[in-house]
This record gives structure tokens, C-alpha cells and sequence, in this order.
């Protein structure tokens, strides 16, 4: 007997499946080959209302063109779906708003949301970078730093080269046990000279002619890899050589995108 068609298609019917063959298959996974300049195409999100129309069809018909393009080309190709539509639609509007009124911005502003049941909401704004974000982006930064920031106040940043290295950072945060809410301060920190090379220490302060913990998060120390799972190996290493009483770490940092990438 035949089956019956359902009144209303069900993705999750076919989806599931197809996506496990996928995963199976690995047809996730990126091969990077070093030896290669690299092209890379960012798939925009759909809209918030997650509706899709003609327009995201030919956008990435058109996408799909220009990677292969590319790919035969010889250019080590990335063409990567796109998923914090949140955060950009809500800084789009922001923007937009703050054009209309006048109030021009040249500098970082770093945007704190929070994913609700009635859609995503704005808890803070910072006029900076965050800390533990910054401690793996700008040590890949091959570009004068000081002549990025002069071309952003002088209007002059998208004709200037920004560049980053090739490879993978990771940084693994030391804060104290507590925190955020409640954690004792005043501990004794040392290091080995290997990890205060490679470390930031943010919640310190000197006493007595020593170094001692004076905030929760307490420091961050950064390793750059050629590979993902090198840089976070070398991370956690590094960071065995920051001490301190009362230290706390994560142990899954960089985890998800590894398993992401394989």
C-alpha cells in the first residue's frame, strides 16, 4: 500500500538523514592547504524573521559561482554559512539609528546581547574591545596596529590593508575560584618564564613588591598554531606555568570547533 502524503511537508523527515550522511562523510570538514592563497565567502544569515525569498536564492547561486570560480582558479576556497544573525541585524539597527541622529562613532563598539524568548536583547555597550576576544585576535595581526587605529579616526579604514596571520590562537583563562559572583583575592602569583612571555594579566595588582590576584578573571595566556588543536595544546601547556591559590580554569576551551571543523 502506498504511503500516504503527508498534508504538510516536515523537514526534520528528510533533514536528519541526509545531515548524518553528511557528518559521516565529512563533507563538513576543511582541508587547509597552506601552500595556497585562500578566498573565503561568508554566507549572510537569513533575515530575523528567518523567512526566506528569491533574493537568498540568487545571492547564493551567485556565491556558489564565484567559490568554484576561484577553487578552479587554484585558490584554497571557503565558502562558510554565516549564523549570528542576532548580533547583526540588532548592531545594523543600531547604527542605523545612531546615523539618523547625528551621532557619529569611530572606534570599537562592542555590542553584550542576550538570546531571549522575545528575541535577542542589548544588556550593555562597550567602547572597546573585549578582553579574552582581544587576546587571540590582535597576537594574529601582522598589520601596524597603530596604523589601523589612525586610519579609523581619520575616516580612512577601508582603504587601508588589515592583515592576519594564517594560523590559529587559543587563550586559555586563569580566574579565581568563585568567580563571578564571590572568590578571595590577595594570592601570590608566579609564573615560569615561558608562560608570563605569552600571558596578559588583567585581575592583579602589585603589594608589597609582589604580584597578587586582585579580580576574578586573572589572566589569560595565548598560543598561536599552524593548526586549531595545536594552539590549544599549547595553551593549556603554557598556562600550567601560571600559579596562584585558588585557580580555576575551564578544560573545554576551543573544543566545540574543533569538533565543528572534523
Amino acid at each position: 500500500m502506498a504511503k500516504e502524503l503527508a498534508k504538510q511537508y516536515d523537514p526534520k523527515d528528510v533533514e536528519d538523514r541526509i545531515y548524518k550522511s553528511w557528518l559521516d562523510g565529512k563533507y563538513f570538514h576543511a582541508k587547509c592547504e597552506m601552500d595556497k592563497e585562500t578566498f573565503t565567502i561568508v554566507i549572510p544569515p537569513p533575515n530575523i524573521t528567518g523567512q526566506l525569498h528569491m533574493g537568498h536564492a540568487l545571492d547564493n547561486t551567485l556565491q556558489d559561482i564565484l567559490i568554484r570560480f576561484r577553487r578552479m582558479q587554484g585558490f584554497d576556497t571557503l565558502w562558510l554559512p554565516g549564523t549570528d544573525h542576532a548580533s547583526i541585524a540588532t548592531e545594523a539597527k543600531i547604527v542605523e539609528a545612531m546615523k539618523k541622529e547625528g551621532r557619529e562613532f569611530r572606534g570599537c563598539l562592542y555590542f553584550g546581547l542576550m538570546l531571549t524568548e522575545n528575541g535577542p536583547r542589548v544588556i550593555e555597550y562597550n567602547c572597546r574591545f573585549g578582553d579574552p576576544e582581544t587576546q587571540v585576535v590582535l597576537p594574529l595581526l601582522e598589520s601596524d596596529l597603530l596604523t589601523v587605529m589612525q586610519a579609523c579616526t581619520n575616516g580612512t579604514l577601508a582603504e587601508t590593508e588589515v592583515k592576519f596571520a594564517n594560523k590559529h590562537a587559543c587563550c586559555v583563562i586563569l580566574a579565581s575560584n568563585g568567580y563571578p559572583t564571590s572568590y578571595k583575592k590577595g594570592f601570590e602569583m608566579s609564573f615560569t618564564d615561558e608562560a608570563l612571555a605569552a600571558t596578559f594579566i588583567a585581575g592583579a595588582k602589585l603589594e608589597n613588591g609582589k604580584l597578587v590576584t586582585s579580580g576574578g578573571r586573572v589572566t589569560g595566556t595565548t598560543a598561536i598554531s599552524d593548526s586549531l588543536e595545536e594552539a590549544i595544546k599549547e595553551a593549556y601547556r603554557l598556562s600550567d606555568g601560571v600559579c596562584f591559590e585558588k585557580a580555576y580554569r575551564r578544560s573545554d576551551i576551543g573544543q566545540r570547533a574543533l569538533r565543528e571543523g572534523k
